[in-house]
Parts: C-alpha cells; sequence; structure tokens
C-alpha cells in the first residue's frame, strides 16, 4: 500500500477534543428573527428596508450618524451608503436583503431517469 504510514500521527495536534465544539454560538440569527422578539412585525421591517431602499445618499448618511436611530437602521443605512459609494450592490442584495427578506427560492431543476418498480400486494386474510 502506497503512502505515509504515518499519516495518522500527523493530525492529532488538530482533532476536536471529546465534547469540544467548533461552533459554540451556533448560527447567526436573522436580523429580523431578533427584531420580531423585540415586537416588531415582518410587514415593519420589511417596509423599513423598503424605504431605506428608496432613500438618497444624503438621507442614508442623516439616518447612519443619527443618535435616535435604531442599530437595524443604522446598519442597513450603512451597508446601502457603503453599497452606492462602492458601486458594488451585489453586498446589498447578497447580504442586506435576504437578511431582511429571507433568501429567495432557489430552483431545482434534476436530470436523469427515475426507475419505478411496480410491486402488487395483496391484502392478509
Amino acid at each position: 500500500m502506497a503512502g505515509n504510514k504515518d499519516i495518522s500521527k500527523f493530525g492529532k495536534k488538530t482533532r476536536m477534543k471529546k465534547g469540544q465544539t467548533l461552533n459554540p454560538n451556533g448560527r447567526p440569527k436573522k436580523i429580523s428573527t431578533i427584531l420580531k422578539k423585540e415586537g416588531l412585525k415582518e410587514s415593519q421591517i420589511k417596509d423599513l428596508a423598503t424605504e431605506m431602499l428608496n432613500m438618497t445618499i444624503e438621507e442614508l448618511a442623516i439616518v447612519a450618524n443619527s443618535s435616535q436611530s435604531t442599530t437595524y437602521e443604522k446598519m442597513i443605512a450603512m451597508a446601502i451608503k457603503n453599497a452606492i459609494k462602492n458601486g458594488d450592490l451585489s453586498q446589498i442584495f447578497g447580504q442586506v436583503l435576504p437578511r431582511c427578506f429571507g433568501q429567495p427560492k432557489q430552483p431545482l431543476e434534476h436530470s436523469g431517469g427515475i426507475k419505478t418498480t411496480k410491486i402488487n400486494v395483496k391484502p392478509a386474510e
């Protein structure tokens, strides 16, 4: 058999220990989920994001720098403002909108044949 016979020794330093987890806090919650727990309705969250997408860069700067804006408002305003400034709208469509509205449904294509077998079953007497 070819290869290094001592290969199992090399990974011992980096192996997980018993009871160790690599992601102790789990997957981060969507911002909309956090806001729902704080009492906002989904329609309010979507309305806010939609309203901010219709703002000018100057209006977004006011929202982002205001001490009266919520963290959610500041985050969306800054993300939209920076994306427009950098000319990279993929940040908005790839990160901000999916966090507000959820991931769009992905089409699933299937190719190949599906074979089925008919089985005749007689009821027990």
